[in-house]
């Protein structure tokens, strides 16, 4: 048998323990930073299998009221009207939120609501009321349950 040692970071976590030369046999981040790490030279070319896809969502305190995020309109209203929204200050799906802001042309006016959460605690601190809703990946909205729930995933 093998001996696996497995750790869990933050992928921009990930990124830079590796570029500091911690030594790893497998990564599994997000295609963006494994380009930046074949770039520098510690990932082998050609070597990145895509094997999955986590869609991103809308997290809400567990009882909340309904909120329709069905359509872009929707989404956008929803965002506009949200007291508060949390984001990841420094994981990938708040550099992609902040991005979509931009391409929905509300990022002006959401901006002076937004919550940065460090370290992976978006959903959570969404459950503790530090923000109306928050915007994360929806594997770390379940992963919050049964304090957060889910409001739906961003429309396509």
């Amino acid at each position: 048998g093998f001996n696996v040692a497995v750790k869990w970071e933050l992928n921009p976590t990930v990124k830079k323990q590796i570029e500091a030369g911690e030594p790893f046999d497998l990564v599994i981040t997000n295609p963006h930073l494994v380009e930046d790490l074949t770039a520098l030279g510690k990932v082998r070319a050609g070597s990145q299998v895509a094997f999955g896809r986590i869609a991103m969502g809308v997290a809400a305190k567990a009882g909340s009221r309904a909120l329709d995020i069905g359509s872009v309109q929707a989404f956008g209203h929803a965002l506009k009207s949200a007291r508060s929204i949390a984001y990841a200050s420094d994981g990938t799906s708040g550099g992609y939120f902040s991005g979509l802001l931009e391409r929905l042309g509300i990022s002006d006016e959401v901006k002076p609501r937004l919550v940065a959460i460090p370290g992976g605690q978006t959903a959570p601190a969404v459950g503790r009321g530090e923000a109306e809703l928050g915007v994360v990946p929806v594997t770390s909205i379940l992963a919050a349950a049964p304090e957060v729930m889910l409001v739906g995933r961003f429309p396509a």
